[in-house]
């Protein structure tokens, strides 16, 4: 059985020398569990981003540093280590596989670039600008000791009718959080799928779209099943994909 090509864009980070391109081990390890064949994308030209569509099935945006409040129209206020190259390959990346109604998963920071690309906005930090917000970045203690990436830091409530509801059959889960970002205004084409206790959107999904899923938390780092099945049901829609491009 054909095994789908999923595209990962690379995080980089320039604060600690030397700087570096890098996939996080979980992102990968999770889309190899779910039957996925992993490939990693830098910083492509525009000229070459087709000719490497036309390898692919699948496109996965993964967490990392902030994106650049100008592609929303705000000036910065509160963001860390912004990254503009990472910002409008992506949304390029976004567009091109929007074009061909290719699978799209995408998580935390991925989660929020897919709402800017679309036309949406965000909480430069959520604490300090979403009324009546509650913690969503647990990466520390109150000692600064780093904590679990797998720590359950709230629950999230999950919307009937969508797919993540249809997915994980439940109402309600427990995710980890690692964002000081969220959701402002939504993007065009895009639901919502599920909601923090505060408000805050966690989840979405683009309507009317083959598979188009995107969560703020971090599946990656979990191993429920509902976590699992997310995976898995970006892995078949992919594979699908592919037997679809080759009929054609």
């Amino acid at each position: 059985m054909h095994k789908p090509v999923i595209l990962i864009p690379a995080s980089y980070n320039a604060d600690q020398p030397p700087d570096k391109f890098h996939f996080n081990k979980a992102y990968i390890v999770a889309i190899e569990k779910a039957g996925g064949f992993p490939i990693g994308v830098m910083r492509p030209d525009e000229s070459a981003v087709d000719e490497i569509f036309d390898t692919i099935d699948g496109l996965y945006l993964m967490g990392g540093n902030d994106i650049d409040p100008k592609e929303y129209g705000e000036e910065d206020k509160s963001c860390i280590l912004c990254e503009p190259e990472r910002d409008a390959t992506e949304q390029l990346l976004i567009k091109k596989a929007m074009e061909r109604n290719m699978p799209i998963f995408a998580i935390c920071r991925g989660f929020q670039v897919l709402n800017v690309a679309l036309g949406g906005s965000l909480y430069q930090d959520v604490l300090k600008d979403m009324p009546g917000a509650q913690m969503h970045s647990f990466h520390r203690d109150a000692e600064n000791q780093p904590l679990p990436r797998n720590l359950l830091a709230h629950d999230v409530s999950i919307n009937p009718n969508t797919a993540l509801h249809m997915l994980s059959q439940k109402t309600q889960m427990g995710v980890n959080s690692l964002h000081h970002q969220g959701i402002k205004k939504l993007g065009e084409r895009l639901i919502v799928s599920a909601t923090a206790p505060d408000g805050l959107i966690e989840a979405i999904e683009i309507k009317d779209y083959p598979f188009g899923v995107a969560v703020e938390w971090h599946p990656e780092e979990l191993h429920d099943d509902a976590s699992h099945k997310l995976f898995s049901a970006f892995i078949e829609a992919s594979r699908k994909y592919h037997e679809t491009k080759n009929r054609n």
